[in-house]
């Protein structure tokens, strides 16, 4: 497969059960693992290549929280299409809406995660695009890294981020 223009590293998420790893290519290299919660919720740790909890990402209602080793957390909400009177837009009668992008304010700017209608996602910082994750619905995910400086932990963030994102719309059977 031909790599994306002006990629600087391709990353593959391999599924397994209750996590998902993080592996760059093409040396297959572990950077990190991202463990779904079995307690209910939504909730993933995402640890580094040594198995060692780096920060966590989980959900609740319409907002996602990152909570980082140190503590210190941070939140945005998700964004959905909206019609005129701020109602939001399913494009189907029985699935939720499907929610478009997240924004966070970081110390390095403003970030971007949106999710495109064919369920892949685009990640911008200061409005360049920097990452791009595809294949999000397959078994092997890939992340493709568009801008030096993206630290391993970071990816895993942004893909568990991502991850809860592409599941917001699940319907839930019991």
């Amino acid at each position: 497969m031909k790599g994306l223009e002006g990629e600087k590293m391709k990353i593959t998420v391999k599924s397994c059960v209750n996590r998902y790893e993080l592996y760059t290519e093409p040396d297959n290299r572990l950077i990190g693992q991202l463990r779904k919660k079995r307690c209910g919720g939504k909730k993933l740790d995402i640890l580094d290549a040594e198995g060692n909890l780096a920060a966590s990402v989980h959900q609740e209602e319409e907002t996602l929280f990152i909570t980082g080793r140190d503590g210190r957390t941070v939140s945005c909400r998700l964004l959905y299409k909206e019609d005129g009177s701020g109602h939001k837009i399913s494009g189907s009668l029985v699935r939720p809406p499907m929610p478009e992008r997240i924004q966070l304010n970081l110390p390095q700017g403003s970030l971007s995660v949106i999710q495109t209608p064919h369920r892949n996602f685009e990640v911008y910082l200061n409005d360049r695009k920097i990452c791009e994750m595809t294949h999000m619905l397959g078994l092997a995910k890939e992340i493709h890294i568009l801008s030096d400086g993206i630290q391993d932990t970071y990816c895993s963030i942004l893909f568990a981020l991502a991850f809860l994102m592409l599941h917001d719309d699940d319907i839930d059977i019991i």
